[in-house]
């Protein structure tokens, strides 16, 4: 029998799961099972959160005045080094995302053979108004969400039509597995990371990292041939970008993952409730 190894990362698998069903599924790293670092919706108007743009570049020696890597106050997890522990940075990341309004994206696109498959996530989540509204476009399908303090309205659009649900939630278990944390874990387990210099996200220290080596264990039945990322994570431990991109074969023959999470807002992020959920 052939290998499934149409995800390269699990990654793909957290994503299809939450378009299959409509609903996000859990997110949190400290719900998972097996080795501690083992990888495991609604259009809303712009609000006035602030962006957390490309960042300013400080330096990793200083020699412009601004903090050297030796100068940063790492996140648990988190070291100049490389993630010395992927779950703690992910965890980290949901605690201090999820203590304010956010805006979130992710896109995803992946090959093996003739196969390819396409997957964009856009969320904003407000926790003062205690609303949640997100997109999940793929080839052959949309998902819409829209959460209040207590409930869940999902809209699935296919060939076949759409389907509308609705359901009881916990707001705020909700909003803090949109900080996507498993998915960012999977990029951190992806390989060996290197901090590269300091830069500004959101008024706060960061620092940049690069993939060094690609992790051979992060997808079974994967031959990297080459493999780049990135990641930003704050003082804070918000990760506020991280990408990834492989290229490489597997028994269904050339394959390829391109990855690019980003925090896109922080603070006062407006969400306004849909019309398909009245309409419905």
């Amino acid at each position: 029998m052939q290998r499934r190894t149409i995800g390269v990362l699990v990654v793909v698998a957290l994503v299809a799961v939450a378009g299959c069903s409509g609903l996000t599924g859990s997110d949190d790293p400290t719900e998972t099972t097996g080795a501690t670092d083992a990888t495991t919706g609604t259009d809303a108007a712009a609000g006035n959160g602030t962006s957390t743009g490309s960042g300013t570049t400080t330096g990793n020696g200083g020699s412009d005045g601004g903090p050297t890597l030796a100068d940063v106050a790492y996140p648990e997890g988190v070291s100049e080094g490389g993630f010395v522990n992927a779950s703690a940075a992910a965890l980290g990341h949901a605690t201090a995302l999820s203590e304010t309004g956010f805006a979130v994206t992710l896109s995803q696109a992946t090959t093996e053979g003739n196969q390819s498959r396409n997957l964009d996530y856009e969320v904003r989540s407000d926790p003062d108004a205690q609303r949640t509204a997100g997109t999940l476009n793929a080839s052959s399908y949309r998902n819409q969400w829209y959460d209040n303090a207590t409930h869940r309205h999902a809209r699935t659009s296919t060939t076949d039509g759409v389907q509308v649900q609705e359901r009881r939630t916990d707001f705020s278990r909700t909003h803090r597995q949109e900080t996507l944390a498993t998915t960012v874990r999977s990029v951190l387990t992806s390989g060996n990371y290197s901090a590269v210099e300091t830069v500004e996200r959101n008024g706060e220290t960061a620092v940049r990292y690069e993939l060094d080596e690609y992790n051979a264990s992060a997808s079974e039945g994967f031959e990297a041939e080459q493999a780049s990322g990135t990641v930003v994570v704050g003082e804070s431990g918000i990760i506020y970008e991280a990408t990834l991109s492989a290229t490489g074969t597997t028994d269904a023959g050339e394959a390829s993952l391109d990855l690019a999470y980003e925090v896109t807002e922080i603070g006062d992020v407006e969400v306004e409730r849909p019309d398909w959920v009245d309409g419905a």
